[in-house]
Order: C-alpha cells, then sequence, then structure tokens
C-alpha cells in the first residue's frame, strides 16, 4: 500500500514538473496570444492563426511537441513579421506585440 502511494506521488510531481515548464516567445516575436480557457490544441490554435506547428514550436521555446504546456495566462507568440496577423475573434483577448502595447 505504502508503495502504491509513494508511486503515484512521484508520478503526480512528474507529470506537474513536466507542465510546469512554460513557452516563452522569441524575442523576435511581433505579435502574441495570451492562452485563454478553451484555447483548442496546438495544431488547431496554429492553423486558427494561419501558420504552422512548426512555426509554433520555432517562435516558442520550451513548448512541448505534445504541447502539454500550453497554460492559460501565459503568452504564445504567433508572428514575427511586422504587422497585425490575425482576426481577432473575441475582443477580450488582445493581440499584444511584444513591446506591451496592444493593437487597436
Amino acid at each position: 500500500m505504502k508503495f502504491t502511494i509513494s508511486a503515484v506521488v512521484l508520478a503526480l510531481a512528474a507529470t506537474s514538473q513536466v507542465a510546469a515548464v512554460v513557452p516563452i516567445p522569441v524575442k523576435e516575436c511581433t505579435q502574441s496570444y495570451v492562452v485563454e480557457p478553451g484555447t483548442p490544441g496546438c495544431a488547431a490554435f496554429a492553423a486558427k492563426f494561419g501558420v504552422t506547428f512548426d512555426d509554433l514550436l520555432k517562435w516558442n521555446t520550451k513548448l512541448r511537441p505534445d504541447c502539454k504546456n500550453l497554460d492559460v495566462g501565459f503568452p504564445l507568440c504567433v508572428s514575427v513579421t511586422a504587422g497585425k496577423c490575425c482576426l481577432n475573434e473575441n475582443p477580450k483577448n488582445v493581440y499584444v506585440p511584444m513591446d506591451g502595447k496592444p493593437d487597436q
């Protein structure tokens, strides 16, 4: 019984440590999106913004290939080119350039 509980605790600790590493947008990022509840998985997310999943991986260091660390409340880079990247389908979530000034 003690062994089973210990194994479960260790498994949970390992899982939380893996998920605790959040993606970091690259310094060249020009547009980011703050992940909110209900954000789709990485492939659907990339398609929504008109970029590839490989782009997301390049533009967000430490983003896991399985996307299990796409965490609510953290920014994800969606463009490294100047100008607006996407239509804002949700007015509550503003696309914020990395200079910190929201698009108007």
